[in-house]
């Protein structure tokens, strides 16, 4: 006689594996909007991130804007030669120390970002005004947490 056996539930809740599966499934996500991004848009994520930076915070030296997108100066560098091939942003130096480069965006650059509904910024500022100010907020430190667990390794 074969005997039935009940699956074994957790005593606990496995908070660590659904952590895991959530930060997965946004990397997809992210993955595949870059990839549609690049396809329809011609443009990268960080050239985005770069764009919306400048929007928000005004001219910069590259260093400056490299260190709030968290990549390379070097790295900024390239994205800022491909965004300056395309009008979006331009380079100036500044007038006391010439060897200082600033960076600013251009109207049309100003222009992509705020208009192109395929950005995920856009999509998710547009979805973020659905939910209230206490979701935010529990998103927002949520997420910062998870930046400092992460970064712990």
């Amino acid at each position: 006689m074969v005997s039935e056996t009940k699956p074994v539930l957790p005593s606990q809740p496995n908070y660590e594996k659904r952590i895991v599966r959530a930060l997965r499934q946004l990397t997809q996500t992210l993955e595949a909007h870059s990839r549609q991004l690049l396809k329809g848009c011609d443009i990268t994520v960080p050239q985005v991130m770069c764009m919306d930076e400048l929007i928000e915070n005004g001219a910069m030296m590259v260093s400056v804007l490299a260190a709030k997108i968290h990549v390379s100066p070097s790295t900024v560098v390239g994205i800022i030669d491909r965004l300056e091939k395309k009008g979006f942003v331009k380079r100036s130096r500044d007038a006391v120390d010439r060897r200082s480069v600033f960076v600013e965006i251009t109207q049309e650059g100003r222009d992509f970002v705020v208009t192109t509904p395929t950005l995920l910024h856009n999509k998710l500022h547009n979805n973020l005004e659905n939910i209230g100010e206490d979701e935010k907020v529990q998103i927002a430190n949520a997420l910062d947490l998870l930046v400092i667990v992460i970064s712990k390794s």
